[in-house]
């Protein structure tokens, strides 16, 4: 139960959280255990589909049917890998401009804080 502690920590200091899964079998290269404490810590995570150059067209297209906010890769082709790399930058900066921007104006946060905080930035541009 010890490495639970170690991943506690880690998922709240990640900016972004990538949960990999084998696209050849999805559900059993899932971790149930470690899906749960995300969804208890209240982080986001992005589900990302690697081996996608080992499956079919039929199958690949129905994991994207099923998870369409998800990334699908090829490690070994670098398929889909920028991609999902530039989205990763972009998560990360985007988290650490709003906890920035929480802990300088909004000490106690509120419901709607990001939309606030969206329009914010739009004002300031």
């Amino acid at each position: 139960m010890g490495h639970w502690i170690d991943v506690m920590r880690a998922i709240k200091n990640a900016d972004v959280i990538l949960l990999i899964l084998d696209a050849r079998m999805p559900e059993l290269s899932r971790n149930k255990d470690l899906e749960k404490k995300l969804k208890e810590s209240g982080k986001e995570f992005l589900a990302v589909f690697n081996k996608i150059d080992l499956v079919s067209e039929e199958t690949l297209n129905k994991l994207k049917k099923e998870n369409p906010s998800a990334f699908f890769v090829s490690v070994v082709s670098k398929k889909g890998f920028a991609q999902m790399i530039h989205q990763c930058c972009l998560i990360a900066v985007l988290n650490r401009l709003i906890c920035r921007f929480v802990r300088k104006h909004m000490p106690v946060p509120r419901a709607g804080f990001l939309l606030f905080f969206l329009n914010f930035l739009e004002i300031k541009n």
